[in-house]
Parts: C-alpha cells; sequence; structure tokens
C-alpha cells in the first residue's frame, strides 16, 4: 500500500500527462504499466501516467484578463475573493479549475470548465461580481478555448467582450513521453 500525491489540483485530462510522486519503495513495486496504464518510472521519483478521466473533446477554457487601476488592486483582490467564494464547497461540480493570478497591473482569471453548458452556468453564476470587476478594472481580452460545439453555446452570451475564441483541434501528437529523460 503507498499513497501518490498529484502535482496538479484538476482533474487529468485524456490524453495528457500527469506526473506524481512516490517514495522510492512504492515506485519500485509499480508495474511498468501503472493502474493498467502505460507508465514511465524516473530516477526521481516520479511517474508519469497516462490518465482517461476526461476528454478534451468537450472541456472550455475561459481566460479573462482585467486592467486594474494603480489605486484600484485591493479592491479588485478583494472581488475575486468574493467570486472564488461562490465556488467553494463544489458549487459547480462541473468546474474543474478556478483560480486567479496577478502580473502588475493584470488580474487573470484561469478557469476549466467540463462543457460549454457549465462554462455558461458559471458565467450566469457570477454575474453581478463580475459586472462589479469589469466596472473597477475593464477587461483588457478574454479567451475562451474549446471544440466548435462548445464554443457555440458561449457566443451569445460574450458577444458585447473583447473575447478570442480558439477552438481546439487535434494535432495527432507523438506520444509525449517517447522522448522523456530523466
Amino acid at each position: 500500500i503507498f499513497s501518490v500525491t498529484c502535482e496538479n489540483t484538476v482533474p487529468p485530462l485524456r490524453g495528457i500527462y500527469t506526473v506524481v510522486r512516490m517514495s522510492y519503495a512504492a515506485r519500485a513495486s509499480l508495474p511498468r504499466a501503472a493502474f493498467g496504464q502505460r507508465a514511465r518510472v524516473s530516477a526521481r521519483r516520479s511517474v508519469a501516467v497516462k490518465s482517461a478521466a476526461v476528454g478534451p473533446a468537450n472541456i472550455v477554457k475561459i481566460a479573462p484578463y482585467f486592467k486594474v487601476p494603480a489605486d484600484g488592486m485591493d479592491a479588485a483582490k478583494g472581488l475575486t475573493a468574493e467570486m472564488a467564494k461562490m465556488m467553494e464547497f463544489g458549487q459547480e461540480p462541473e468546474c474543474l479549475n478556478y483560480c486567479f493570478s496577478q502580473s502588475g497591473d493584470l488580474i487573470h482569471c484561469i478557469e476549466l470548465y467540463k462543457s460549454g453548458d457549465a462554462a455558461l452556468n458559471h458565467l450566469t453564476r457570477v454575474g453581478a461580481p463580475l459586472k462589479k470587476m469589469m466596472e473597477l478594472a475593464p477587461l483588457d481580452r478574454i479567451e475562451i478555448h474549446g471544440a466548435p460545439e462548445e464554443l457555440a453555446k458561449l457566443k451569445e452570451a460574450v458577444k458585447d467582450l473583447p473575447v478570442s475564441m480558439f477552438e481546439i483541434y487535434d494535432a495527432k501528437q507523438a506520444d509525449p513521453l517517447a522522448n522523456y529523460n530523466d
């Protein structure tokens, strides 16, 4: 029996490799095809496991960037805390990731949803604090990434915003661990 700790906080996507850390004893006992999936064991006690939890076909990423005035950073961070609180305790189970980051005068929200419907539900739920945030810190831009059919579900809701929509496509990339050296 051993425990494994995931380095990311989002359920992994199918076809994406998740790096996990474990003790040497646990690593030594791990078969080459861990959990029935392909795995490679490294000398640094990490294992890359190809995961199959959620398919990228309907995943939607929303990435708004807010330009905060110099005197408004504290108020903007207060509003981000209010929005983050609305996401606590599984209030949106279809949300895979929701957090904020800052670079200079830009505040960026990193959002990941299981579908366009889930993203649309979120936009409806956070409407009031989002409106306050946009009054305080205008949107610099919003990027929305997803499959064309998922993006279509959001177009009407974001039509008046400075949005760029990016369609996900299958690049048929080779195995990302093919040339993995630890």
